[in-house]
């Protein structure tokens, strides 16, 4: 069966239709690539995988990333990061924490605190809550092409310094996490804030609103009001996909070109999803916008 890639209604995701097996075929597999290379989201439906084939789909695309945080990777898949949330005791009817809202995540673009960020990610939910649980994702290529032309002119050639730490006070963005010596360790590092996507030669504003910490030769109060304005306006819901989760779905994004969140669920709901995520082939600072 020929792949269909259907444009979704007023997003930018785009529907792939046809795929009903793993592994892929190879003419399959390279017009996956070519879609990927080419958009900035995919989204497949009634594709039921394993955890083997989950991580063999994603290796048709290339090499594959172990999460720096062990707490997250999959115990018997260390390939596999397991976002899972659930009441450590089952709550009774009239608790009321049970509708508190948990596993919220705010926009962001993943692992950009590595010197060369992951490529992309694949997604895949194992328990969905019976609301809520969304995941929306924005086009950054988008966002950049929507801002006024000044701005475009202030923003070519900056770079800016990424770090999962907040180090700001000497202490960890999240001190409920208690980072292992290695993640301390990291050193910060710099990524341009508008870069030539090498895949498709969009121009990319890269920021990531949980790891994105200071424009380089901006004082921090400069920074962080050119900062404040940028994630702002990329906030509009005009550029906003929100994907609804059906058993069986898989959504994989290009995470040099998305910014992504987690709307999370209520307390008293089980959600399991289970991602992949594409190795990064290349350092962004060489794609720098001048």
């Amino acid at each position: 069966m020929t792949l269909e890639f259907i444009p979704m209604a007023d997003s930018h995701a785009i529907e792939v239709k046809g795929i009903d097996s793993v592994p892929l075929n190879a003419a399959d597999s390279q017009q996956l690539r070519r879609a990927f290379n080419d958009s900035a989201l995919l989204v497949i439906r009634d594709l039921e995988l394993s955890n083997e084939s989950h991580i063999e789909f994603t290796r048709a695309f290339g090499d594959l990333v172990i999460h720096p945080l062990e707490f997250l990777r999959h115990r018997d898949y260390p390939e596999i990061i397991e976002l899972s949330t659930s009441p450590e005791e089952p709550l009774a009817a009239d608790d009321p924490s049970g509708d508190e809202i948990v596993a919220y995540s705010g926009w962001h673009t993943d692992l950009t605190f590595d010197p060369v960020p992951s490529l992309g990610g694949f997604l895949r939910p194992i328990e969905i809550p019976p609301e809520s649980g969304y995941t929306a994702y924005m086009d950054a290529a988008e966002i950049y092409q929507a801002l006024p032309d000044k701005t475009k002119q202030t923003l070519r050639g900056l770079t800016v310094i990424h770090s999962l730490l907040d180090n700001s006070d000497g202490v960890a963005k999240d001190a409920d996490i208690d980072f292992p010596y290695e993640v301390q360790a990291m050193a910060d590092v710099i990524h341009p804030l508008v870069f030539n996507h090498p895949h498709n030669g969009r121009p990319v504003l890269f920021i990531s609103p949980t790891f994105t910490r200071r424009i380089v030769g901006f004082s921090q109060e400069a920074s962080d009001q050119l900062l404040g304005e940028l994630k702002e306006f990329a906030a509009n819901e005009r550029f906003s996909y929100v994907h609804v989760w059906q058993p069986n779905d898989l959504v994989i994004w290009d995470n040099w070109q998305s910014i992504h969140k987690g709307y999370g669920h209520k307390k008293k709901y089980r959600r399991v999803m289970h991602r992949t995520t594409l190795k990064g082939d290349r350092n962004l600072m060489d794609y720098l916008m001048p």
